[in-house]
C-alpha cells in the first residue's frame, strides 16, 4: 500500500484552493494539477507492506492523543524550490495556532514513526497543500502572471480550515492521477505530550 498521513482541508479554505487551481490552470502551463482531494501531508510513508500497517496506525493514534485542535488559514502561494525554477506549486499556511499545531503534529508523528521503524524525511516540514507539479517551461510566463494575485493578500482572505484530525491515507495511482482513500482518522485529543 502507498500510504501517507495528512490533515484534510475542508470549509472555506477548500473553496479558495479550487478558485486558485482554476485560475492557475487557465494559464495552460505544462503543469500536472492535483485532484480535488486537498490535504496537507505530514508524513509520506510510500509503499508499505500490510505487515507494517498496525505500526503506522499506532503512530497516528499516539500523535493525535497529544495534538491540539486549532484554526488555520491559507495565506500565500509558493513554489519549490523557487519561483525562478518552480517544480511544485503550493498554498501555504500562515503563522498562528494552526501553523503551530501542524508543525507540532508533524514533529510528533515523525518521532512516533521513527520509533516504529519507519524511515522519515530529513527536510524541515513546511505546512502546505500541493496544487501542481511543473513538467516543463511551456506557459511559464502566463502561469507566473496568473500566480501574482495569489502570492499573498486579499485573494486568500477567509481561507480558513480546522486542524482537528490526522488521517492515514492510501494513494492509488491511476492514469488520471492518484486517488485517495482514508484508511483511518485520528481526532486530535490535546492531551499531555
Amino acid at each position: 500500500m502507498r500510504l501517507f498521513f495528512a490533515v484534510e482541508i475542508r470549509g472555506p479554505a477548500f473553496g479558495r484552493l479550487q478558485d486558485a487551481l482554476r485560475e492557475l490552470a487557465a494559464s495552460r502551463a505544462d503543469v500536472r494539477w492535483v485532484c480535488a482531494d486537498m490535504h496537507l501531508t505530514l508524513a509520506f510513508l510510500g509503499e508499505t507492506p500490510g505487515s507494517r500497517l498496525t505500526a503506522a496506525k499506532e503512530a497516528g493514534a499516539l500523535t493525535a492523543l497529544a495534538a491540539k485542535p486549532a484554526q488555520a488559514s491559507l495565506t500565500h502561494l509558493g513554489a519549490f524550490p523557487s519561483w525562478e525554477k518552480p517544480r511544485v506549486l503550493w498554498a501555504g499556511v500562515g503563522a498562528g495556532p494552526g501553523h503551530d499545531a501542524l508543525v507540532g503534529a508533524a514533529a510528533a508523528l515523525k518521532g512516533h514513526l521513527q520509533t516504529g521503524g519507519f524511515q522519515t524525511e530529513e527536510r524541515a516540514f513546511t505546512p502546505h497543500a500541493t496544487l501542481g507539479r511543473v513538467r516543463g517551461p511551456k506557459g511559464a510566463d502566463r502561469l507566473l502572471e496568473r500566480a501574482k494575485r495569489w502570492l499573498e493578500g486579499p485573494a486568500w482572505e477567509g481561507a480558513d480550515f480546522e486542524v482537528r484530525e490526522l488521517a492515514l491515507i492510501q494513494s492509488q495511482l491511476g492514469p488520471d492521477g492518484p486517488r485517495y482513500a482514508a484508511i483511518e482518522r485520528y481526532p486530535f485529543q490535546g492531551g499531555p505530550a
